[in-house]
């Protein structure tokens, strides 16, 4: 390949990308069961059923909340842990 049509295959590449705004956008945050284990842990819960719980919080908030209730946490700490599971 010459260098000339080198040059404008790398220069519609880069137009290409630059229109599908691939360099213009980052990735959005998403929490994650981990979020809420970390949460739980800065409180001092961790371990035992949690991981379980917070992985349900990412399918239902319902349900990592009757299962962090089963395990006595405070329910304003449990409304929260199981918030950050379950946020877009």
């Amino acid at each position: 390949m010459r260098l000339a049509s080198r040059i404008a295959a790398s220069a519609a590449a880069a137009v290409a990308l630059l229109a599908s705004g691939l360099f213009l956008t980052a990735p959005a945050a998403q929490a994650t069961a981990y979020d809420c284990e970390a949460y739980l842990d800065e409180h001092g819960y961790y371990g035992g059923a949690i991981p379980l719980a917070c992985a349900s919080g990412e399918l239902s908030p319902t349900a990592c909340a009757a299962a962090l209730y089963a395990l006595a946490i405070p329910s304003d700490i449990m409304l929260e842990a199981c918030d950050r599971a379950a946020r877009p």
